[in-house]
């Protein structure tokens, strides 16, 4: 089914494309949580809420797609497990925070140099570029954890060998991932992170397909509904239709 996203990349036939590997979360998913992240504030913009509410999208519904991206991004995160912290006094925690930002500072400046501009931004949001520096040690153990599954070898499932990283990203050395995975190891309780059983990993999945099935859908409501309120049929709504990511020149399709 198409989208009625207008993507500024599509019609680029010189660039060159690559395969996308599904990552530790997967790529749909943050290109989903990506994109209701640049609607719904032109849908809360004050010459923009009458329109709209008069098309059947009201701001009770921007808030309801809103809190349904806000619930995928934690079930893709579920998803893919979570990693519990030592018990450590609030002294040592804060030294470990701060080891792990540093550790992880210099892969996130690589994956800003990798995934540049426009079009990019789900390459950004898998290395958690945008992510605040104040969140809990735990969620900090869990970022390296999703870094290190894309940057480092990993076992085969097969149960023989192993698969090459799945990326690499530029001025990143192989001494910032040991230093990264030695912080993290340093203050992981590994007990704990055990503890998720396959059953729940695989609820969690599933949890995050419906919740992307979910967002999507309500995604695409607020952009028919924008098409109604500004037609493409009047050239002086190319603006605010790109504005809504949504053909300028042709009408918006699912």
């Amino acid at each position: 089914m198409s989208d009625t996203t207008n993507r500024p990349d599509a019609g680029d036939s010189s660039a060159p494309k690559k395969r996308r590997s599904p990552g530790p979360i997967n790529a749909k998913y943050l290109d989903e949580i990506t994109l209701v992240g640049k609607l719904v504030p032109q849908a809360r913009l004050a010459e923009n809420v009458a329109p709209l509410t008069l098309r059947d999208c009201t701001p009770a519904d921007v808030t309801t797609l809103e809190k349904s991206a806000a619930d995928l991004n934690q079930a893709a995160l579920l998803a893919v497990g979570r990693t519990a912290a030592r018990k450590l006094d609030t002294q040592k925690e804060q030294t470990a925070r701060t080891r792990l930002l540093a550790a992880i500072h210099p892969i996130r400046t690589g994956a800003k140099r990798s995934h540049r501009g426009t079009g990019h931004e789900a390459g950004r949001d898998a290395y958690f570029v945008n992510e605040p520096t104040d969140v809990s040690l735990e969620r900090l153990l869990f970022i390296a954890g999703a870094i290190l599954l894309k940057l480092t070898p990993q076992p085969n499932p097969s149960g023989t060998g192993t698969l090459p990283a799945e990326e690499t990203l530029k001025g990143v050395t192989p001494e910032n991932l040991t230093e990264l995975a030695a912080a993290r190891d340093a203050y992981i309780d590994k007990d704990a992170a055990t503890t998720a059983t396959a059953n729940q990993a695989s609820a969690h999945r599933q949890t995050a397909e419906t919740l992307f099935a979910q967002t999507r859908a309500q995604r695409i409501d607020l952009q028919l509904a924008a098409d109604q309120a500004w037609p493409h049929t009047n050239p002086h709504n190319a603006a605010i239709r790109h504005a809504f990511l949504i053909p300028e020149d042709r009408p918006a399709h699912e």
